[in-house]
């Protein structure tokens, strides 16, 4: 009786460490299981943000691209970044840049033939040097005067070869006078001497400075007086000037049209490149990974837009 009490009993305590053991082994699996579920996981959260991440760079703006289509016409960038009225602020910008410079330019221009037949018809460089030959203050010889009429200083354009050597030779006999010339009054010296016939300067000079006022048509001779104290307000050189000024400022504002030309390309090309860039910055992609109730994992992706 004692022997099969005995007996009873390891069969019991056996049965209990098996069932135990048992439970171990489960407890074991389930642990590798979920192991396992979480590396999968892991790696299926990885693979998915890569996914996500390239479909949303598909969508992206190029900065690069964007800067330079606005750098090239601006406004196309803008197009590009899918912010039509900012295009449309930049063309209309452009349009009027180029408007103000083509018509400043022309009237420029415009303005060149006006001055230019003015001081054809009105400044003579040979009345310019009788004056010089009368005017105390030069000790030289006489200047020698072509034998060309009024009429024909106010064509050059029908000067033959002769007529055009007389010319220069003329120029070459003021311009020597001038550099032995001087003022009564101050003892100074001539400050320029007159440049050849049709050049920029020569124009820019006879409307400029009071020494080649004696050849305007209206001058009033006076050998010993300096030349602006004998000028009538109503002279011809001051209109002269006011002509030749006119046509200066124009240039002068088409030249600033011109450069704000070049910056509306430079502002605009900036403008599209920060827009791109702050578009692609206002899109985060935001992945997650959730486990179902039997364990099972569960991707989760979404897309922040930042306003």
């Amino acid at each position: 009786m004692r022997i099969m009490r005995t007996v009873l009993l390891l069969t019991i305590v056996l049965l209990g460490v098996g069932e135990s053991m048992a439970d171990d082994d489960r407890d074991r699996e389930l642990t590798l299981a979920r192991t396992d579920v979480l590396y999968r996981a892991s790696s299926y959260r990885s693979l998915g943000t890569q996914i996500t991440i390239d479909g949303l760079d598909s969508n992206d703006r190029s900065v690069p691209k964007a800067f330079a289509l606005s750098a090239l016409v601006p406004g196309a960038g803008q197009v590009y970044n899918g912010s039509w009225w900012k295009a449309g602020v930049a063309v209309a910008a452009e349009a009027a840049l180029l408007t103000a410079y083509v018509v400043w330019r022309n009237k420029g221009n415009d303005g060149v033939d006006v001055y230019q037949a003015y001081a054809h018809q009105y400044w003579n460089p040979a009345q310019y040097a009788e004056w010089l030959n009368a005017y105390s203050g030069y000790p030289g010889p006489d200047i020698e005067l072509p034998p060309l009429s009024d009429s024909d200083f106010m064509h050059p354009e029908t000067w033959t070869a002769e007529q055009e050597a007389q010319v220069g030779a003329l120029f070459e006999d003021i311009r020597a006078a001038e550099r032995q010339s001087f003022y009564l009054q101050t003892g100074a010296g001539f400050s320029h001497v007159l440049p050849y016939f049709g050049e920029q300067q020569y124009y820019e000079l006879i409307g400029k400075y009071f020494q080649y006022a004696p050849g305007w048509a209206d001058y009033t001779f006076d050998p010993d007086a300096h030349p602006a104290t004998v000028m009538p307000d109503d002279a011809s050189f001051y209109y002269y000037s006011e002509i030749h000024a006119d046509a200066n400022d124009y240039f002068r504002r088409s030249k600033w049209a011109g450069a704000i030309v070049i910056l509306n390309h430079f502002a605009s090309a900036i403008e599209a490149a920060v827009s791109a860039k702050k578009y692609n910055m206002s899109l985060r992609p935001q992945t997650s990974m959730r486990f179902g109730p039997l364990g099972e994992p569960v991707a989760m992706a979404g897309v922040a837009v930042t306003f």
